[in-house]
């Protein structure tokens, strides 16, 4: 019975420290194998690391920071905190540096198709109509939120999903997550009546 209880304690233990923690908003890339959390996207120049500190975009095997502007990850195992988009301009891209007002790209022939005027993706590199906005801590994922609007019948209302592109299927359907005494669409936005 001790052992039962012991064996129990030490799991609970490895359970409550195994997970990842995030870097904060403040450092929001993470380097030096999750140990550090930079202030800015890009590693500093250090010639004796080599490729890992060359001034190029941080990541998470990189050994420098640039300026030096480092914090150390509070759980000693980060991953990159990731802001949300703005509502205005709810889709990411350009790896997460910009959010887009519409969910399609521009079409821009020397970024081939990173710019085709399809829809947006968070390595696409062109905005269509250049309605954009910087993101707000520089690491940014889709906005994703729900609005509610009542229809002719007032007692019924309908839902639009901003990140609907995580659907299988096109049609309307019950989303997780959606509010209560709501119907929401899954792949593109409702617009017709409940």
């Amino acid at each position: 019975m001790v052992k039962v209880a012991i064996l129990v304690f030490l799991c609970g233990l490895f359970a409550m420290g195994s997970g990842a923690g995030t870097c904060p908003e403040t450092h929001p890339y993470v380097y030096y194998n999750g140990q550090y959390c930079c202030q800015t996207n890009k590693e500093k120049s250090y010639g004796p690391q080599g490729t890992k500190c060359d001034a190029s975009e941080i990541q998470r095997d990189s050994m420098c920071c640039e300026g030096d502007k480092y914090t150390k990850c509070a759980s000693g195992d980060c991953e990159n905190f990731e802001g949300t988009c703005p509502e205005t301009h709810p889709y990411v891209y350009y790896n997460g540096q910009y959010c887009c007002q519409t969910n399609k790209e521009k079409s821009y022939g020397p970024q081939g198709t990173k710019c085709d005027a399809s829809e947006i993706q968070r390595d696409s590199m062109c905005c269509e109509g250049d309605k954009y906005a910087k993101c707000p801590s520089g690491n940014c994922k889709n906005y994703i939120g729900w609005r509610c609007a009542l229809i002719k019948n007032p007692t019924k209302k309908r839902c639009e999903r901003l990140d609907y592109r995580k659907s299988t299927n096109g049609d309307n359907v019950a989303y997780p997550g959606c509010p209560k005494g709501c119907v929401c669409c899954a792949k593109k936005l409702f617009k017709g009546q409940i």
